[in-house]
């Protein structure tokens, strides 16, 4: 797979993005990949993704060749307060809240990728049951879907893409 890091891993991180700023259009992405020294992957390992829009921005950074010493954070800035949640991998991280009213710090149970599929689902459910839009909706799969490709042509070509209107060749 040519792109590894910004497809199959960050894929999740294009469509978190989608959830957060649904409201916003994106305007276009810029993004770049490529070798880390000494990996034993043939994929690119190290990947990263500016995502502008008219009133907010993203970044993804991506190192998937980070031997010892990984770290995986992420900062969520808005209106009305900063979200940050860090650790040393996606099952171990600590989660800070930061607001007018003070700061946060939950505890948190379970493992990201074992829970986070029983929360989708339970979304999904949910929402059959009340009869409405999942939160986690096809929609928004297509919109972090879009974002992603465009993240990918953009690494591909070196120019800043659209999304929506990215074609990848070789797709």
């Amino acid at each position: 797979m040519r792109d590894l890091v910004l497809f199959d891993f960050g894929i999740h991180w294009f469509d978190i993005v989608s959830c957060f700023l649904r409201e916003r259009e994106p305007r276009r992405v810029f993004a770049t990949r490529g070798r880390a020294s000494g990996q034993m992957n043939k994929a690119p390992m190290l990947a990263q993704a500016l995502i502008e829009y008219d009133d907010a921005q993203a970044s993804i950074t991506l190192d998937a060749a980070t031997m010892r010493g990984a770290r995986d954070s992420t900062v969520v800035v808005g209106t009305k307060g900063t979200l940050r949640s860090e650790g040393p991998d996606l099952n171990h991280q600590a989660v800070t809240l930061y607001t007018e009213e003070g700061v946060a710090r939950p505890v948190l149970e379970g493992e990201w990728f074992k829970n986070g599929f029983k929360g989708t689902m339970a979304e999904l459910l949910c929402a059959v049951e009340q009869e409405r839009e999942p939160y986690n909706s096809g929609r928004d799969n297509l919109r972090g879907l879009a974002l992603c490709f465009a993240a990918m042509k953009s690494a591909e070509t070196g120019e800043a893409v659209v999304p929506g209107q990215a074609r990848l060749s070789g797709a």
